[in-house]
């Protein structure tokens, strides 16, 4: 880790800035999150929160429930939107009005925890609508890309069914694929395990550590410790709708900053 100063030293998460990558130092972040806040009513749920993503990147977000975590990954494609703050896409800022939210959306990947896969369609239409609808693809060019994508995640041969007779396990991967076929340039996974039962979990992380290991930008908040430990560049601990702290899997893990975290650990691990 670089040398902290003496303020560095009493904040975790400016202390803990420096686990980034190397990239972070030099290249232009492709999302940039400035001072974001969300509140529903009276219940602030996103207090501050600062974070930069650069390109290649794996981020998993870890943290107890209603931390903020999933609101924080739904502000990054303005699912929610944000009480004040900024987020900022390769720099578009997605708050300003005359941005254009759905080409957005075409390049920022989003795969939830309950699939959201269309039910009255097809395996295969669910994966081709959208490249066709907002990416211009022929049929055949959506078709030949999407059976490509069922191959890659072992349901070349659920092409042609509905949803409804597919497992958890299987429909979260058919959304993997949905998601892939825009080609994005970033992911963002919604404990996209956290519905699933226990023997199908594995199939799904299997893909996700796949996408790592090949260099995909991907956010991925998770109650997966050992996946998140595994394939992280960075790991980020919230707590109270705020960045508690954030470092290598290494350094959270194996050496908890903050007393909140260690609380945190000792209940899940």
């Amino acid at each position: 880790m670089a040398n902290t100063t003496s303020t560095e030293k009493t904040n975790p998460q400016a202390s803990m800035a420096a686990a980034a990558p190397e990239a972070a130092a030099t290249e232009k972040p492709i999302i940039q999150v400035v001072d974001l806040h969300k509140s529903f009513g009276d219940n602030q749920v996103l207090d501050g929160i600062n974070l930069d993503v650069c390109k290649g990147e794996v981020i998993t977000i870890i943290g107890p429930s209603g931390s903020g975590k999933s609101t924080l990954l739904r502000c990054l494609n303005a699912l929610e939107q944000p009480t004040s703050g900024q987020v900022i896409f390769d720099g578009l800022n997605l708050m300003a009005p005359d941005v254009d939210i759905d080409a957005v959306r075409c390049r920022i990947g989003m795969v939830f925890q309950h699939f959201n896969l269309f039910p009255h369609m097809s395996v295969l239409e669910n994966i081709t609508f959208a490249p066709m609808h907002n990416l211009g693809l022929t049929q055949q060019e959506a078709e030949d890309r999407a059976r490509t994508l069922l191959e890659d995640v072992g349901l070349a041969e659920k092409a042609d069914v509905k949803p409804s007779s597919l497992s958890g396990g299987q429909k979260q991967r058919v959304a993997i694929a949905r998601a892939l076929a825009m080609r994005p340039e970033v992911l963002l996974f919604d404990e996209a395990t956290s519905a699933l039962d226990p023997e199908m979990v594995k199939d799904v992380l299997d893909i996700m550590r796949r996408l790592a290991d090949e260099g995909d930008t991907m956010i991925v908040v998770t109650h997966e410790m050992g996946f998140a430990r595994e394939v992280s560049d960075r790991v980020i601990f919230t707590e109270g709708g705020h960045i508690d702290c954030q470092g290598t899997p290494e350094e959270l893990f194996e050496n908890p900053p903050t007393e909140r975290l260690r609380e945190f650990l000792s209940k899940v691990l």
